[in-house]
């Protein structure tokens, strides 16, 4: 997968029928927190994880982007999280990652 890098994070694009990206961001997972989000449809859906040795809570992190797009949903715990919006969002969500 290609990885993309901002100033917090780590992310990575797919476009698969399985539910497979929790998977694929823990086995990439490197320096800094890596959210993989899939293309699912009409849908997007990330998982993210974070290094154990990293301080960084993805639940909270997470949770910043709800009310800034309508009908995203995301949350988690510390060193995992998720995001699920409607596949129109997505571009949208990506200009909020690349500016936090």
């Amino acid at each position: 997968i290609k990885i993309y890098d901002t100033k917090k994070i780590q992310y990575a694009v797919i476009e698969c029928d399985k539910n497979i990206q929790g998977v694929l961001a823990s086995r990439h997972l490197k320096h800094k927190p890596l959210m993989v989000m899939n293309k699912l449809k009409d849908t997007v859906i990330a998982s993210m994880r974070v290094p154990d040795h990293i301080n960084f809570d993805a639940g909270a992190f997470l949770s910043e982007f709800n009310g800034k797009i309508e009908g995203l949903t995301g949350g988690g715990h510390e060193k995992a999280g998720g995001v699920t919006m409607a596949r129109e969002d997505f571009d949208k969500f990506v200009e909020l990652l690349n500016e936090c």
